[in-house]
C-alpha cells in the first residue's frame, strides 16, 4: 500500500500579504518542498490574518494588541486545526504553540536578537518591560519544544547557551529563492561591465532594524566617495530620522538613494548593477543578501558577526561591524583591483553551491519524519 503524504501546516505570525523575511522564508519552504508533494502536503495558517482589525490611534497600540492576541488567543485558535504536524516558521513567537502537543510541532528559530540585545551584545539600549516579558515567555516555550531547527551554527550556539533543554536542534541552511533568480532573465554582467559604465553602485539590502547597521554603511560610503565615482543604493525599509540627518551632515544627499521594499525584479536588477554589496550587520541568524549577491556575480564586503562567516565562507571580505577603516579598505581593494574582484566573484559562485534547495528539502523531510511517533 502506498504511504500517504504527511500533512504539515505552516504556521506564520505574519499576514498572508506580508513581504518581510518571515513571509519569504515561508514562501521558500513551499518552493523547496513542492517537488515532494508525494511525501508532504503543505497548508498555511497565517495567525495575523485571524486577529480582529480595529481603527487603532497609533501603530504601537495596534502592534501591542497583536502581540497579546498571539500570546493568549492564537494558541487556542490553533487547536481547531488537525494536521499531522504544525511547523512554526518564526521561533521568536514560539508561545503560539503553548496549547499544542510539542511532539506534533516543528519550530524554526532564525535568531535570538531580542534576547542578545537584552544581554548587552549590541550598542543599543536594552528593550523595555513588555519586550522582556515576551522574550522570557518565548524562551520558556522554546525549552518545551522537541523538534527544533535553526538556520546556522551561530543561532544554534545562542540557543544552547540560553535554554535548558536536552534537545539538539537541527541546522538547516537556507537557500536562494528560485523566484528571485529567474525573475530577471538578463545575463550576469562581467566585472568590467559593472565598473566601466560611469558611476559605480554600492548596494546595501536590509531593513531599518538596528542590527543592520545602516549608519556604518553610510560612514563607509562617505570615505569611499572621496576617491571613487560612486552612488549608494539602500534597498529595504525607508530611512529613519537619525539616518537622514547623518546623510545630510556628511553632504551625501545627492549620492544616496533609497529603494523602499523592492520586489524581486527590482532587487535582482540592483544585484546585477552593483559593483559590490556592503553588509556590515551586527548580527544575522542567516543573512540572505550576501548569498543572493554572490549568485548574481556581485562581490561582497560584510561583517564577521553572527552567522556571516559560516554563510559567506571564502566568498566575501570581512571586518568587524564597527571597523569603518577595515571595511573601507576591503571595498577599496575590490574597486581598485580587478583581479581581486574577479577572484571574489568566482569564490562567491562556488560558495553558493553549498546552499541548494535539494539539501534544504531533504533535511526538512528528515526532520518531519523524525518528529512523527
Amino acid at each position: 500500500m502506498k504511504k500517504r503524504s504527511l500533512s504539515v501546516a505552516l504556521v506564520t505570525t505574519c499576514s498572508s500579504i506580508s513581504s518581510n523575511s518571515m513571509a519569504i522564508y515561508t514562501e521558500m519552504l513551499t518552493e523547496v518542498l513542492s517537488p515532494h508533494a508525494d511525501k508532504v502536503r503543505l497548508t498555511r495558517i497565517d495567525l495575523l490574518d485571524l486577529i480582529p482589525r480595529f481603527p487603532w490611534p497609533t501603530p504601537t497600540l495596534e502592534r501591542r494588541f497583536q502581540q497579546l492576541w498571539l500570546a493568549f488567543i492564537s494558541p487556542w485558535q490553533l487547536r481547531r486545526y488537525s494536521p499531522d504536524l504544525f511547523h512554526l516558521t518564526d521561533g521568536s513567537t514560539c508561545y503560539v504553540l503553548n496549547r499544542l502537543d510539542p511532539k506534533k510541532c516543528v519550530v524554526t528559530l532564525h535568531d535570538l536578537i531580542p534576547l542578545l540585545q537584552q544581554q548587552g551584545r549590541f550598542p543599543i539600549a536594552p528593550s523595555g518591560i513588555f519586550a522582556r516579558w515576551l522574550i522570557k515567555k518565548n524562551l520558556c516555550s522554546l525549552g518545551a519544544q522537541r523538534n527544533l531547527c535553526v538556520d546556522s551554527m551561530a543561532t544554534n550556539e545562542d540557543l544552547k547557551s540560553n535554554i535548558d533543554s536536552d534537545i539538539t536542534p537541527v541546522v538547516i541552511f537556507l537557500t536562494i529563492r528560485n523566484k528571485l533568480l529567474t525573475c530577471c532573465p538578463n545575463l550576469i554582467p562581467s566585472w568590467q561591465e559593472r565598473v566601466e559604465q560611469g558611476q559605480r553602485l554600492i548596494l546595501h539590502v536590509g531593513n531599518s532594524g538596528f542590527y543592520k547597521n545602516r549608519t556604518t554603511v553610510v560612514k563607509v560610503f562617505a570615505e569611499l566617495v572621496k576617491t571613487h565615482p560612486l552612488e549608494l543604493v539602500m534597498a529595504g525599509g525607508p530611512p529613519d530620522g537619525q539616518l537622514e540627518l547623518l546623510i545630510q551632515d556628511l553632504k551625501l544627499t545627492e549620492k544616496v538613494k533609497f529603494v523602499s521594499y523592492p520586489d524581486d525584479k527590482t532587487l535582482s536588477r540592483l544585484y546585477l548593477r552593483a559593483s559590490l554589496l556592503l553588509f556590515p550587520s551586527y548580527y544575522e541568524g542567516f543573512g540572505w543578501p550576501p548569498l543572493e549577491a554572490m549568485a548574481f556575480g556581485c562581490p561582497v564586503v560584510c561583517s564577521n558577526a553572527g552567522s556571516l562567516p559560516e554563510i559567506v565562507g571564502d566568498g566575501a571580505l570581512m571586518a568587524s561591524p564597527d571597523n569603518v577603516a577595515g571595511l573601507v579598505n576591503h571595498c577599496d581593494s575590490v574597486l581598485e583591483d580587478a583581479s581581486r574582484a574577479m577572484e571574489l566573484i568566482k569564490a562567491g559562485w562556488e560558495n553558493v553551491k553549498r546552499f541548494s534547495p535539494e539539501s534544504m528539502a531533504e533535511k526538512l523531510l528528515d526532520l518531519y519524519d523524525s518528529a512523527l511517533p
